[in-house]
């Protein structure tokens, strides 16, 4: 391995010596431990951030941070969080930190992201020393994430290429398994042939990609240089003369394993979205492609298809396809199948645990008639809500689709035509066979919707109207009659009305929780992951200007992180609230709990209050924002939440909710108007709304108070008075 070693380096480690950097003269005072050893401290002690000194050889750095091994293990050194928490100096990696040096890092243990890291305090450069070998792959180890930090070497079939800022990242598959490997600048220029579905030998530095709860995600190699990188099969020169499978056998019993090479299948289109995904149907077998191909393919189009198999969903499909049209044919009929025959097929072979026949239709054209319950759009989609027989579904379009739909009124009889995909139950991790909860259909184009019958003229209300109406004009002159019948009319209209709306709202109800459910598993969780490798990107670059773009994404993505979770509780908790707001307060803590470890509590000082549903949401809104606040920004130990307020004798009273935490606090004033941060903006836009005062108390240094103080209506304070009378 050739190191550079030159005269700035050598002037830098003499200028860090000055600064606790450089060749140690004397044995330090601290005890030296062993990284196994250290890394092996349970839980409760690394949460007390003990003081740790540790030895190794540096295997990768960046600007940031970098890593060291010993004998026993690897560790993570965090210089960039160290020097935020004001223990270090300076935010880059000393200079005299190269790769290859034996390094002493004195500093505090934390529990980090996902394994133990150190805060160093005291940088000492020992020598130069050759690097360590290559652990020797282990699955078990490897995928489990024991062997992150350390040089390992691990050989896979490379399944997808791309290429960032001159640099590949490849995705790779191992034993049934896929891990990430980043190739530095010089091992990028060594590569000269093509990569795709390759054999290649990795040895990098095995990292981590992890969640907010601190779980492993993925494995990500780092290969610096290019003797790291060596292709043991080459790619064949035709991707298309793989094994055949037929389109209906994709992921079913073969007696030899493909080994995670790729496959060649055919079929027919059925749709096509260029650049994402192709979907291919043969009699009753739908089957998605995805691809990164911008060729224009229409339904009915015979095509070839090389990729590899992909079991990450609930039915197989192909990933990282090349497609290429090999004729054409008749477009795919829809099958005439309902949502409700279409879960009893696939329930019947989930209690049977045997094949559906004839199919369990996912991935299919299918048509079915429905009637429309609710129309809901985002920036990337539209949702039709479909109420069809005893379990209904759900239909996607793209916003230009669903634009051209906008003439369809809600209460309309459909003719629905679209790809079927069926939707597993929340609970369907917990058995082998996924029991299916409900249908999704992907709407091609407008023409997969067609208007049966508009919605009849002759509603409840009409009807009374009119039979209301006909008996006033028979009963003449009889004034005390009519007025019984206006009377009975309003009345029986109302109570219609109430029928309706509770039908249509429960429906509702349910769709927004099933659509809360997928976002969560969807949406939020692919945020999170971007959010981690622009980090890990924004760690690796050593260009200025570009770590700074990344950051800057990095908060943009921060804050459409905030955005999702706030759209998925609106979702879930909509304007209709009812019932006490302690109550939905306490429910919302409970929530924002999960995903933060701080603890949130609530504290009921007073009678029950239960207020008119808009003043009640937006109270919660308002908490839920300054809680946020505190999570994201204060560094807080512990935030409460005061209820209260006063119902006196004479005067309607008032309710008062504080939000309280014990953090770094801040500027008000300079935050209020600072660009890109609208939470007190907000709170007091949501205070003013419902005529409240918002009073907000910080100080940087000494935590920060949200005041709410509501003056109670005459309506709400009686309702306040009478909760307070039956509570006694």
């Amino acid at each position: 391995m050739r190191m550079k070693w030159t005269c700035a380096t050598a002037v830098a480690i003499i200028l860090c010596c000055h600064a606790g950097i450089g060749p140690a003269a004397a044995p330090t005072s601290r005890e030296l431990r062993p990284i196994g050893e250290v890394l092996a401290l349970p839980l409760e002690v690394l949460e007390t951030k003990p003081s740790v000194t540790v030895r190794g050889v540096t295997i990768w750095r960046n600007d940031w941070s970098f890593v060291i091994q010993d004998d026993t293990d690897g560790m993570y050194v965090d210089v960039h969080r160290a020097a935020e928490a004001g223990i270090w100096t300076d935010h880059s990696t000393p200079n005299a930190v190269e790769v290859g040096t034996v390094v002493e890092v004195e500093g505090d243990l934390i529990p980090a992201g996902f394994s133990p890291a150190i805060l160093p305090r005291a940088i000492r450069v020992i020598e130069k020393a050759a690097l360590p070998p290559p652990k020797p792959f282990d699955a078990e180890r490897f995928f489990s994430g024991a062997d992150i930090c350390r040089i390992v070497q691990v050989t896979g079939v490379v399944r997808g290429v791309s290429m960032e800022n001159h640099r590949y990242r490849l995705t790779a598959e191992t034993q049934g398994r896929t891990f990430e490997a980043t190739l530095g600048e010089l091992a990028s220029e060594k590569v000269t042939e093509p990569l795709l579905d390759a054999v290649v030998q990795f040895t990098g530095v095995a990292m981590p990609v992890h969640n907010t709860r601190g779980e492993l995600v993925q494995i990500q190699l780092y290969i610096d240089y290019p003797e790291w990188l060596t292709v043991v099969t080459p790619a064949g020169d035709d991707p298309f003369a793989g094994p055949f499978v037929p389109l209906a056998s994709l992921g079913r019993f073969r007696r030899e394993p493909l080994r995670g090479h790729m496959i060649r299948t055919e079929g027919t289109v059925v749709h096509a979205v260029p650049g994402q995904a192709v979907h291919l149907q043969e009699g009753i077998n739908g089957v998605v492609v995805q691809t990164y191909s911008t060729e224009a393919f229409e339904p009915g189009d015979r095509v070839q298809v090389a990729g590899f198999l992909d079991h990450s969903g609930r039915v197989a499909r192909l990933a990282g396809a090349l497609v290429r049209k090999s004729g054409r044919d008749a477009p795919p009929t829809a099958h005439a199948v309902t949502p409700d025959e279409v879960l009893q097929v696939n329930q019947v072979a989930t209690t049977s645990r045997l094949m559906a026949l004839p199919g369990d239709y996912d991935g299919c054209l299918i048509t079915f008639e429905a009637t429309l319950v609710e129309r809901q759009s985002s920036d990337d989609r539209g949702i039709f809500v479909l109420a069809s027989g005893k379990t209904g579904a759900v239909a996607y379009a793209d916003p230009l689709v669903f634009r051209a739909l906008d003439h369809i009124k809600v209460g309309s009889l459909l003719a629905v035509t679209g790809i079927a995909e069926s939707v597993p139950a929340v609970n369907a991790a917990s058995s082998p066979l996924q029991k299916i909860d409900r249908v999704a259909l992907l709407l091609r184009s407008a023409n997969d919707i067609r208007v049966i019958r508009a919605p009849s003229w002759w509603t409840p209300r009409r009807v009374m109207i009119m039979l209301a109406s006909a008996l006033a004009a028979l009963a003449g002159g009889a004034l005390a009659a009519a007025g019984w019948i206006i009377l009975l009319r309003s009345q029986v209209a109302r109570q219609f009305a109430v029928i309706q709306d509770k039908l249509h709202a429960e429906a509702v109800a349910e769709e927004r929780r099933r659509i809360a459910r997928e976002f969560h598993d969807s949406l939020d969780q692919g945020l999170a992951g971007l959010s981690l490798r622009l980090d890990a990107a924004a760690r690796q670059t050593g260009d200025a200007e570009a770590r700074g773009v990344l950051l800057q994404q990095h908060r943009f993505l921060a804050s459409l992180q905030n955005e999702a979770r706030n759209f998925l509780w609106d979702l879930r908790y909509p304007t209709h609230v009812e019932g006490l707001l302690a109550d939905s307060i306490r429910a919302q803590l409970l929530y924002m709990g999960s995903l933060t470890p701080l603890p949130l509590e609530l504290e009921d000082h007073g009678p029950p209050i239960a207020l008119p549903q808009m003043e009640h949401y937006q109270l919660v809104r308002i908490v839920r924002e300054a809680v946020n606040n505190s999570i994201r920004h204060a560094r807080a130990h512990r935030i409460t939440v005061h209820l209260g307020g006063a119902v006196p004798d004479s005067t309607p009273g008032f309710v008062q909710v504080v939000v309280q935490d014990d953090g770094v606090g801040f500027d008000v004033a300079t935050r209020a108007n600072a660009v890109g941060h609208f939470g007190v903006r907000g709170m007091q836009e949501r205070s003013r709304r419902i005529g409240a005062e918002l009073l907000v108390d910080s100080v940087p240094g000494r935590g920060t108070r949200v005041v709410v103080r509501l003056p109670l209506r005459k309506s709400a304070a009686d309702e306040h008075r009478a909760a307070l009378t039956a509570g006694a």
